[in-house]
């Protein structure tokens, strides 16, 4: 069931072409912003990657995600965009999951289930470690500058850290050159049938 509704809102999505479709995961992780990676930089990565690849995008998250998904693909061609955000229970999440050849987001859930779902991730990291609570599996790209404050950072202080120098140090060029990266390996295997 799961799968269907995953193939149901893809097609009531009309996206066309047949460039890579990727999701996108911007929304915070359980109630913790400093994690969060900005709105513009997400738009940037996501233009480009239509523009110059043919990509067609998708926001996925909770209810609580849609305006920010509605931001980031503003710029994207209409038929290229479908904000999925609250839209899918965590098993329909995974199916739709399934379907795309890439997610890019940052700590947080959807990035752990397309891991288990054996796509490809861009992850970016900030305050935690992603050496502890990275991607699991082979074939992904973490996305991470340590800083000289850095603890890791989940002690209850962390909330009320005004700079997020971690997270401000990524830059959308180098998110876009992890995406483009991924994208050229070939698929693994498995990964064909999922697509049709």
């Amino acid at each position: 069931h799961d799968r269907e509704y995953a193939e149901m809102l893809l097609a009531e999505a009309d996206l066309w072409g047949d460039g890579p479709l990727i999701a996108l995961a911007p929304g915070e992780s359980g109630g913790k912003p400093y994690k969060a990676w900005t709105t513009e930089g997400f738009a940037q990565v996501a233009y480009r990657l239509q523009r110059d690849n043919f990509a067609r995008l998708l926001v996925v998250g909770s209810e609580g995600d849609r305006s920010l998904g509605y931001e980031i693909l503003g710029p994207v061609a209409a038929r290229q965009r479908c904000n999925l955000a609250g839209r899918t229970t965590p098993s329909q999440l995974a199916a739709v999951l399934a379907k795309c050849n890439l997610l890019i987001g940052i700590d947080s859930g959807p990035m752990h289930v397309a891991a288990a779902m054996g796509r490809p991730v861009v992850a970016l990291f900030g305050p935690t470690d992603p050496r502890r609570t990275g991607p699991q599996g082979e074939g992904h790209e973490v996305i991470f500058h340590e800083q000289e404050c850095w603890g890791p950072c989940v002690h209850p202080l962390t909330p009320s850290c005004g700079h997020r120098n971690c997270m401000m140090a990524i830059g959308p060029d180098e998110v876009l050159a992890a995406a483009l990266r991924v994208l050229a390996r070939p698929a693994r295997r498995g990964e064909e049938a999922s697509d049709q």
